[in-house]
């Protein structure tokens, strides 16, 4: 039950984050992909992915703080 509701808790979280925050978080750690592979396939530089993640994770931090 509990991890039923964490998991819930952190698709809420995810879904909440700006759509490039969202996508590229999902294609690192759900999809495992490299920076260096999302940067590829998006066409920027690994520099704007690896800001675009952490900002994410600091996102869900505050979300889970909060809640």
């Amino acid at each position: 039950m509990f991890r039923r509701v964490q998991t819930e808790k952190l698709h809420k979280a995810i879904n909440e984050l700006p759509e490039k925050q969202k996508k590229r978080l999902i294609l690192h750690y759900f999809q495992e992909l490299t920076y260096v592979e999302i940067a590829e396939w998006e066409k920027c530089s690994t520099r704007a992915v690896e800001y675009s993640i952490h900002g994410a994770i600091q996102s869900l931090k505050k979300f889970f703080e909060k809640n």
